[in-house]
């Protein structure tokens, strides 16, 4: 897949923006499309470009995935966005990473930890530890208005001032695939839905991939802003549901004015046993 150096219209509209979209050969093509259109409307731009059908492109926007129906506002593209375009054959993914958006200095190896019966908090939240698990840092410090959400940078088992507590979240992981009997709405739920159960996440939302032979699950690590009394997270609890498990939906997980509610500061990988 390949794209044209040049700008995909003249059109003068005050709402258009222009996006970059890298393909996995390297090629760049720069997009102008509305800020008001949805992903959905991007994908059919790009496929007209690349001469691929829309359902063979998988699009990537800060390491996440980016799903059909969604406002790319929403989804925090803007002007001058960068978007990943990957080729999908029917039963095979590829996947890449820009590697100017890691942090390895923050790297850490948690694949032979076991923390047993120690209890880590942060954020006032319990904290489970990616044990069997490689994180790989994104590259986050200096991103927001401070650095106080990430906490302490200690080995600590206790929560420091103001920071945010720590979710998990699969590619997997859509609101449908939620079911809560405290969510009594016919209205579609808006947000960004996360865990703090990776146990959970490992189970049903994480994605499988393989390399070298090998199969891999991989997932994201998060800070989520645990503000409840202005509904920036609100805690759906796991009593009373067949999983027990609690899940946190952040209403505003990205707001226009780049304040994200929901900040992916960790990619975790782990080595699957077929056994």
């Amino acid at each position: 897949m390949s794209f044209n150096e040049k700008r995909e219209t003249d059109v003068v509209d005050e709402n258009l923006i222009d996006i970059f979209v890298k393909s996995q050969g390297g090629s760049t093509g720069v997009f102008g499309i509305s800020s008001d259109a949805t992903v959905s409307d991007l994908r059919k731009l790009i496929s007209l470009n690349s001469h691929l059908p829309g359902d063979y492109l998988e699009l990537f926007h800060r390491a996440c995935r980016i799903e059909d129906e969604t406002p790319i506002r929403q989804e925090g593209i803007k002007h001058g966005s960068v978007v990943h375009a990957h080729s999908v054959g029917s039963s095979q993914v590829l996947y890449e990473m820009d590697e100017s958006l890691l942090d390895p200095g923050y790297n850490y190896n948690f694949t032979k930890l076991n923390d047993g019966n120690t209890q880590y908090f942060r954020g006032d939240h319990t904290y489970q530890r990616p044990c069997g698990w490689y994180r790989h840092a994104l590259k986050v410090k200096g991103q927001y208005e401070d650095d106080i959400w990430l906490g302490e940078q200690r080995s600590r088992t206790d929560s420091s001032p103001n920071e945010w507590p720590v979710s998990y979240h699969g590619s997997k992981m859509r609101n449908n695939c939620i079911v809560h009997g405290s969510i009594a709405t016919n209205e579609p739920i808006q947000g960004v839905f996360t865990t703090p159960s990776l146990d959970i996440v490992a189970d049903k939302f994480a994605e499988t991939f393989y390399f070298e032979g090998n199969t891999y699950q991989i997932a994201l690590q998060n800070r989520v802003n645990p503000d409840k009394k202005n509904g920036n997270m609100v805690v759906i609890p796991g009593e009373g549901s067949e999983e027990s498990v609690e899940y946190w939906l952040s209403s505003k997980g990205y707001l226009e004015n780049g304040f994200s509610d929901v900040r992916p500061y960790g990619i975790i990988v782990r080595l699957v046993d077929d056994d």
